[in-house]
């Protein structure tokens, strides 16, 4: 299953400027098969990103990292050329990935501060401007990642009492509603220990399925943001080969300013999760 490049997962993560990042900051060093030796592969790509381990052990921890530079200043240029290379590759600083057509369910995926707002009024913004048409939509997000008082005085405008990513799509919800009256707009808990692109989606289509909304061969579409539009390009892959349906990936429009004022950690860390959706493609035979 090829993506909007023409590319499988196996094709990306031989691609030159794919083996070029890996090769420029030791990634999978010792590793002579990554997609064969997977779980070391992940293992190392969960090393390398600050924002895992963060998210895992915390600020004061004394986890192994690979040669990363992990605060901002400390890259090279470069570094820095590497990065944007594999970015530009995934046309994760593109301002929008726009979409056309009819479709039977469209998806937000659920995030925090402004995201679960700007996607759904994206899929509005479609309909409204008839460049799309959609027979349901749903947001889906997670009760049990809780925000703190930054991400809620980021999403004030729309969420100001969140308590969590599920709470921000609820709201973003009764906003799209309020704002374009007669629609609706289905929310789901997105529930697990692990949940991600592929649980926010697979969970939404079984459900979806399981009431009619959908059924085998119809077409759906996902929202996200534009810097991780490719990494989602390939999570879809797992999705619709396990549950037979046809799901397109659209970005949604991003002010240029806000693509500018991106860290190049943050395009350091994404450019690791797209190589492992590309692996996870890569080993699934997609």
């Amino acid at each position: 299953m090829r993506n909007r490049n023409g590319k499988t997962g196996y094709e990306l993560f031989y691609s030159d400027k794919t083996r070029n990042f890996l090769g420029h900051f030791g990634i999978f060093d010792g590793i002579n098969d990554p997609i064969a030796e997977y779980d070391r592969a992940v293992k190392r790509i969960q090393e390398s990103d600050q924002r895992y381990i963060t998210a895992k052990y915390g600020n004061n921890h004394s986890q192994p990292t690979l040669r990363c530079h992990l605060l901002e200043g400390q890259w090279v240029s470069e570094d820095i050329e590497t990065i944007y290379a594999l970015a530009d590759f995934g046309e994760m600083r593109a301002s929008g990935m726009p979409a056309e057509g009819t479709f039977d369910l469209g998806i937000a995926i659920g995030a925090v501060n402004q995201a679960p707002k700007n996607r759904l009024d994206y899929i509005f913004s479609l309909m409204n401007t008839n460049a799309a048409h959609f027979r349901h939509i749903a947001i889906g997000g997670n009760p049990n990642r809780l925000i703190d008082d930054t991400i809620r005085k980021n999403a004030e405008n729309y969420a100001p009492l969140a308590n969590d990513e599920f709470d921000l799509c609820a709201n973003a919800a009764r906003v799209a509603e309020k704002n374009n009256p007669g629609t609706g707009v289905t929310v789901y808990a997105i529930t697990g220990d692990k949940v991600c692109n592929n649980t926010v989606l697979s969970t939404i289509c079984k459900k979806s399925l399981q009431n009619g909304i959908l059924r085998r061969s119809s077409w759906v579409l996902a929202v996200t943001t534009p810097i991780y539009y490719s990494t989602l390009l390939e999570d879809v892959k797992l999705v619709q080969k396990e549950l037979d349906i046809e799901i397109f990936v659209a970005g949604n429009t991003t002010a240029q300013s806000i693509i500018d004022g991106r860290k190049v950690s943050h395009y350091y860390s994404e450019c690791l999760r797209w190589i492992w959706a590309m692996l996870n493609s890569a080993k699934a035979g997609l």
